[in-house]
């Protein structure tokens, strides 16, 4: 906490902290023992953090408490909030309790949706046809698997027919797909003279 508000301009927090008058308070800024018996008795436990609750408000007992990181990382200055029937909270907090990424919650709402639009409409995914594709490649995978445990009871004799309707099959669709008809047009035959 001191050293997010300390004065040097090169710190990495100087640009968040500084710029906006962020500072701790006397009573803890050059007295740990002061911070430490405040935080034992306002409810500090093992992997809770700090947490300032009004983010442009400085360091001191009035406007700190101990919360999750969860928690912490949803109070920032720059963290979208959201008033849905009566109630504001945070757009991640939204987008958990409808079960949604926030990421397309976020985009939604930046893109001028109502919110009721954004949480009611079903999530269109890009990667459902790359999914039934996978879905579809293990079903056929399961299929020549089944399909090879039963040419391996074959006799050889079975073997050699089950092959050779196979060539031909694939011959058969080598065919169809060179004379599938293309977007040229074919020209008709001309005759040759005699």
């Amino acid at each position: 906490m001191n050293n997010r508000c300390s004065e040097n301009v090169n710190s990495a927090f100087y640009k968040n902290y500084k710029v906006f008058h962020i500072a701790v308070c006397e009573e803890w800024k050059n007295n740990f023992e002061e911070f430490f018996n405040w935080a034992i008795a306002n409810g500090y436990e093992e992997g809770l953090v700090l947490d300032r609750i009004d983010t442009f408000g400085n360091y001191g007992p009035s406007n700190c408490r101990f919360v999750t990181r969860k928690a912490n990382n949803r109070n920032r200055t720059d963290t979208v909030y959201i008033t849905y029937e009566g109630q504001k909270k945070p757009l991640a907090e939204w987008a958990d309790i409808f079960g949604m990424s926030r990421a397309v919650l976020y985009g939604r709402v930046k893109n001028g949706w109502t919110f009721e639009d954004a949480i009611s409409k079903p999530v269109k995914s890009k990667r459902r046809k790359e999914v039934e594709d996978m879905t579809q490649n293990r079903e056929d995978v399961k299929r020549l698997a089944e399909l090879n445990t039963l040419f391996l009871t074959l006799n050889e004799k079975g073997q050699e027919s089950v092959l050779t309707v196979l060539r031909s099959l694939d011959f058969a669709q080598s065919v169809m797909c060179q004379s599938a008809p293309t977007e040229q047009p074919h020209k008709q035959p001309t005759e040759r003279p005699a």
